[in-house]
């Protein structure tokens, strides 16, 4: 019986892990194409393939931020706001 618990236990923390995984990246899209500006799909699938790899709790972090956040995929849409600009010739 532990041994079969422990496999049942074993499936759902790979299955909610894969699930946080699949929404971090879903989410890291968003980030790249906001944040950095790229709007190349091959790029942000490259960028995004890359941090699975090199930072799996970061990607896992955005997912349950993703998640669990109401506002974070509406932020998220927002167009970036920049800094106003001051005019030309003045200091």
């Amino acid at each position: 019986m532990p041994e079969l618990q422990h496999n049942i236990s074993q499936t759902l923390w790979v299955c909610g892990y894969l699930f946080l995984a699949a929404f971090g990246v879903l989410a890291l899209t968003l980030v790249i194409r906001k944040y950095l500006g790229i709007r190349n799909g091959l790029m942000t699938g490259i960028l995004c393939f890359a941090a699975m790899f090199t930072f799996p709790q970061i990607l896992i972090m955005l997912g349950a931020a993703y998640v669990f956040s109401p506002d974070f995929h509406t932020a998220l849409m927002q167009p970036r706001q920049e800094a106003p600009r001051r005019p030309r010739g003045m200091l």
